[in-house]
């Protein structure tokens, strides 16, 4: 839901008054507490996207192929890199840049082998980043 608050005005079709004042007020929605939020969603994702049992995949194709549902995994890490950038900086730059974004898309081509760890992130300062181990890691 915080994403509209941070959509660049020239990606934006319609925004009225109220909406501007929220766009404006944006800072005034972040907390701390975002980060349980972010943490219980990517723990929630973990089941679904190797197809263990009890969770249900859309695309069990991609976990036989891959061994992980590469879409949903694209996500999971994107929703990640978001909140640590969400954290530490207080806003989410939209569209996910470079060099993120292409290890994003090839997290989704299937480039990408999946290990038993968490996904390899790094935040640095002024800046969200993905360590290019060429490894998706997860917990």
């Amino acid at each position: 839901m915080l994403l509209v608050l941070f959509v660049p005005d020239e990606e934006v079709v319609f925004r009225n008054h109220a909406g501007a004042e929220l766009v404006s007020n944006a800072h005034r929605f972040v907390s701390r507490l975002a980060a349980g939020r972010f943490l219980g969603y990517l723990k929630g994702q973990k089941a679904a996207m190797t197809g263990q049992a009890g969770a249900h995949t859309n695309r069990p194709e991609l976990v036989a192929v891959h061994g992980y549902d590469t879409k949903y995994a694209m996500h999971a890490l994107r929703f990640g890199l978001q909140g640590i950038e969400l954290l530490t900086t207080g806003r989410i730059t939209l569209p996910v840049p470079e060099p993120d974004r292409g290890y994003l898309r090839s997290i989704r081509r299937g480039e990408r082998p999946l290990a038993g760890e968490a996904p390899a992130m790094a935040a640095q300062p002024g800046s969200c980043g993905v360590k290019r181990t060429g490894r998706l890691r997860i917990v």
